[in-house]
């Protein structure tokens, strides 16, 4: 029997709170405890306070330096995120419905 992977999304954010919100209020219905969600803060000027109050069991990490790429290589090579299998969503496109 095969091992199961522990699977995480990763979603880069920089000052877009509104649509943020809006990717994450069609991702996390369709997200099961199973499955581990992270913003990663991109130096965003803006506060995630309505973030966390709307989804407490988010994961919300902070990177100083600016840059997707920055956000994405701490989301997996710092393991932010503590799944095994990594999904990381580009934050432009939202997220839309029956996104697996």
């Amino acid at each position: 029997m095969g091992t199961w992977l522990r699977p995480a999304i990763i979603i880069p954010h920089y000052n877009d709170v509104t649509r943020l919100l809006r990717c994450l209020s069609a991702l996390m219905p369709q997200v099961g405890p199973e499955i581990e969600v992270v913003v990663i803060d991109n130096a965003s000027s803006e506060t995630l306070d309505l973030v966390r109050a709307a989804w407490p069991q988010l994961r919300i990490v902070t990177e100083r330096r600016k840059g997707a790429a920055e956000a994405r290589n701490l989301g997996v090579g710092a393991r932010a995120a503590l799944g095994q299998a990594l999904r990381i969503r580009p934050f432009a496109p939202l997220t839309l419905a029956k996104w697996r």
